[in-house]
């Protein structure tokens, strides 16, 4: 049995510029993060919660206790829900923060669950557990990616990411590794392990422009998949950053 509602999903719109379009059967429900809606129907309604219906049994304890993981995963306290309380079908369209991709991912299609750069996560079915988690060992704890909290989404239906640029997707088998910039990480399924390494020597720290710390990521067991972007938000920021006048 399902724990999530099944949403239809569609990518809509011009690449770099994509909107994430739901279609709900009457009673469905979907979720998001807030401010993310851009339109809907009018038959169907929004209401600000503490829950993201993942939790059979949810009671004021428990829903701040997820409300507080929510914000340390980078969330925001409440979650958005979208239901069809109308007599037909109906849609709500999402849009993404910047210019990049947007990526509809089924997770019963990676075992459940992905870890998601935060930021990244936009909307998913009503039942997905939208939580905090602590991303790989040791020193890749505290310097690889972006930090050291990653979002956990857990589910059997859909979820919607964003990252800037487009996105790559690297299936990693048992043993195979990749070296990523720390912000290009968008996020990794089940079967990869994430630490951080330096980037080289003193000279490189000074001259090469980079971070210090790297990213390894390894696939282990079964394998797993990584989500890469071309551009981080953040040097995208940098950039800007440059040109703009000095007082």
């Amino acid at each position: 049995m399902k724990q999530c509602h099944e949403i239809d999903l569609e990518i809509i719109g011009q690449p770099m510029a994509e909107a994430a379009e739901i279609t709900l059967d009457p009673g469905e429900i979907c979720i998001s993060e807030a401010g993310a809606m851009s339109w809907m129907d009018t038959c169907i309604t929004m209401e600000a919660t503490l829950t993201d219906g993942s939790a059979v049994k949810s009671g004021l304890v428990s829903n701040l206790f997820g409300a507080a993981k929510r914000m340390m995963a980078g969330e925001s306290a409440t979650v958005m829900q979208y239901k069809n309380v109308g007599n037909k079908r109906a849609k709500v369209v999402f849009g993404a923060p910047y210019l990049g991709t947007i990526v509809g991912l089924d997770l019963s299609e990676v075992d459940g669950e992905i870890f998601l750069q935060r930021g990244a996560y936009i909307a998913a079915s009503f039942g997905t557990s939208i939580s905090v988690a602590f991303a790989g060992t040791g020193m890749g704890s505290f310097f690889g990616g972006e930090g050291l909290v990653f979002q956990s989404i857990k589910g059997d239906d859909k979820v919607i990411f964003h990252a800037g640029g487009s996105i790559i997707q690297h299936d990693l088998k048992d043993g195979e590794e990749l070296i990523v910039d720390s912000g290009s990480l968008v996020g990794y399924t089940k079967g990869i392990r994430f630490d951080a390494e330096l980037s080289g020597g003193l000279r490189n720290v000074i001259f090469s422009g980079e971070g210090i710390f790297n990213s390894r990521v390894r696939g282990i067991g079964e394998g797993g998949t990584v989500f890469l972007q071309t551009l981080p938000f953040s040097k995208l920021c940098g950039e800007i950053g440059k040109s703009l006048p000095k007082r």
